[in-house]
């Protein structure tokens, strides 16, 4: 049992989550939206295929390996003979529709998935990504050792795990292991947005205004008593009359600098 207990089961080989494979033939879906009719057209790949006054021209067709999860892409060139717009040329995924999109007023286009014989690209073997994902500098599995250095035997019983004390109070905690990057993984990069160099800065003083000389209070404005009747608040004395920062004023801080 404690023999077992020490295995370390290896995960299972995956593609990474960028990987596609080739197709020969594209399934596409079209919508009249005129008398609300539906065809399945099946065209191979490098040949056109015509619905009414749409040609649909495929290109490529790919879609997932059997380790990820299923998708199908693509490249359609599509156009509507009645209509002079620029039609359609590019990727079009069948798990998100929404980001290649034929704009038309009569006709709605999607692909479905991908079929046929496996075309280029076509991906490596599982079997030769998990002996490359392997490196040679790994750490032994607990419990082994190397060729001719005989193992020492634990102790029997259950294994008593020593907790490292706590730093004393004043020190800081030893710090813990750094992150790894994402660019280790593999799969698709990371979106970032960039950031808006327009925006102001957390904290940042805004651009013209007066910094404050280090340890003096913020002046403050006399108070203004409430108005009573129709007499009118009397008015603020004028910022040449102000006493100087450095004079103390009545309810605020005195200043911390020496004179």
């Amino acid at each position: 049992m404690a023999a077992r207990a020490q295995q370390i089961v290896a995960p299972p080989a995956i593609y990474p989550a960028d990987t596609w494979q080739g197709r020969s033939v594209a399934t596409v879906r079209v919508l009249d939206t005129l008398d609300s009719s539906v065809q399945v057209l099946t065209i191979p790949v490098g040949q056109d295929a015509t619905f009414r006054a749409l040609t649909i021209h495929v290109g490529a067709c790919r879609d997932r390996p059997a380790t990820l999860t299923p998708d199908a892409a693509g490249w359609l060139a599509v156009r509507d003979t009645r209509q002079d717009g620029p039609g359609f040329n590019g990727w079009m995924l069948a798990g998100e529709p929404f980001l290649g999109v034929f704009q038309d007023p009569i006709y709605a286009v999607r692909l479905v998935g991908c079929a046929g014989d496996m075309v280029a690209p076509v991906p490596p073997p599982l079997a030769g990504l998990a002996a490359a994902a392997t490196q040679p500098g790994d750490q032994p599995v607990p419990g082994t050792s190397d060729q001719g250095t005989p193992s020492v035997p634990g102790p029997s019983g259950p294994q008593v795990l020593t907790v490292p004390p706590a730093p004393p109070a004043g020190q800081p905690a030893a710090a813990s292991a750094p992150a790894v990057p994402a660019a280790r993984f593999g799969g698709a990069p990371l979106s970032l947005s960039p950031p808006d160099e327009d925006a102001p800065v957390s904290g940042a003083a805004p651009a013209g205004a007066a910094m404050q000389p280090a340890g003096r209070p913020m002046p403050l404005p006399p108070p203004t008593p409430f108005a009573t009747g129709n007499a009118a608040p009397p008015r603020s004395p004028p910022a040449s009359s102000a006493p100087p920062a450095s004079q103390a004023q009545p309810g605020q801080p005195q200043s911390l600098l020496p004179p």
